[in-house]
């Protein structure tokens, strides 16, 4: 195989993964805060990370406070929670549903 058909091989996986990760990308989220729709999201690298398929974060223009949005596992969402908490000093709001972009 030449190096043309592997850069080509890996550069189709590449994009099918981020066209997966897009698929899975909300219209909106709901700030955990005020309850606000946000819809300004960015989708986080999360290749690296055990157990979730896809992170997406926004910030609330009203509260001015971070949400994120994640696809994965009820344990991989607790990890992720309990590093934010420590990593902010904060205690994060946790929770969970199972709407999927229609």
């Amino acid at each position: 195989m030449g190096q043309a058909d592997i850069k080509s091989n890996r550069a189709t996986r590449v994009a099918k993964a981020l066209a997966k990760i897009e698929a899975l990308k909300p219209d909106h989220i709901v700030c955990k805060n005020c309850q606000a729709h946000l819809t300004d999201l960015v989708t986080l690298e999360s290749s690296h990370m055990e157990g979730i398929e896809a992170a997406f974060a926004a910030r609330c223009e009203l509260c001015d406070q971070d949400t994120w949005a994640l696809k994965a596992g009820t344990n991989a969402v607790a990890d992720v929670s309990n590093t934010i908490d420590s990593v902010t000093g904060g205690v994060g709001k946790v929770g969970v549903t199972n709407k999927s972009k229609s």
